[in-house]
């Protein structure tokens, strides 16, 4: 995740772009879903294994995995707040509002770790955990894999949805944007990272327009743009889902 966010800082830099307190809210919540999105992989990886590779001792395995995990964890979150600092010229200003939401965001993480932990523990104790998976890729550092098909197909049915004649040049523009990600070299883990950001758009497309958070939208949209497999497909598309949000 650091490498993403930074280059998307540096592009963001040479752009001349500077960061309202609205952005940088923005920045810190795509990197909470960049977060979530990490131990939903987490889980995967150890849905797949634990069927093969069962641990003899159960509680001390799901204790330490609890630790690793939120250890993990408690590193990017440490690195959010180190991007808010470095590109929020009135840092000084939000610091004590900043610090406050990071911390919220890490304890609701934290607990979140804990249940989805306590979940797979039942789950294996019941032998109900399903084996892996068709279409998938594999996660760094563990022994798993990860729904890439149904994470696409998710996006492409809340994509159909969508049925209003205004719509119409938005589905396109996203239907454009996830192909060059589907069809690119990049890492699997990049495209995952870019489909979470295409598939927030769609469901801010199926969300009323007063409910809509417009600055994570613009943050989403300029985080896909900062990928050279997108950028290109971006400088043409972007500003057509930017007009459909009113933007």
């Amino acid at each position: 995740m650091s490498d993403e966010l930074t280059q998307s800082n540096q592009k963001m830099a040479s752009r001349g772009l500077s960061m309202s307190g609205a952005n940088i809210q923005a920045v810190i919540q795509i990197g909470k879903k960049h977060i979530d999105y990490y131990i939903q992989k987490i889980i995967a990886c150890e849905k797949a294994a634990l069927p093969k590779n069962s641990p003899e001792n159960p509680e001390r395995y799901f204790t330490d995995l609890k630790k690793e995990i939120i250890d993990l964890v408690n590193l990017k979150f440490d690195f959010i707040f180190s991007t808010v600092q470095n590109i929020c010229p009135n840092y000084n200003k939000i610091q004590v509002s900043a610090k406050k939401n990071v911390e919220a965001l890490k304890e609701s993480t934290f607990d979140l770790i804990r249940g989805n932990i306590d979940v797979l523990q039942e789950e294996l104790n019941l032998d109900i955990l399903s084996p892996p998976s068709r279409d998938s890729i594999r996660v760094e550092g563990s022994v798993g894999v990860l729904n890439t098909g149904q994470i696409k197909g998710n996006i492409e049915v809340n994509l159909n949805s969508l049925s209003s004649p205004e719509s119409e040049d938005f589905k396109k523009a996203i239907q454009q944007i996830l192909d060059s990600c589907q069809n690119s070299e990049e890492s699997d883990e990049i495209k995952c990272k870019q489909m979470e950001n295409i598939d927030f758009l769609v469901e801010q497309s199926k969300t009323p327009d007063s409910d809509r958070k417009k600055g994570q939208i613009e943050s989403a949209n300029m985080y896909l743009s900062s990928f050279n497999n997108l950028s290109g497909i971006l400088k043409e598309y972007g500003p057509v889902i930017l007009k459909f949000f009113g933007m």
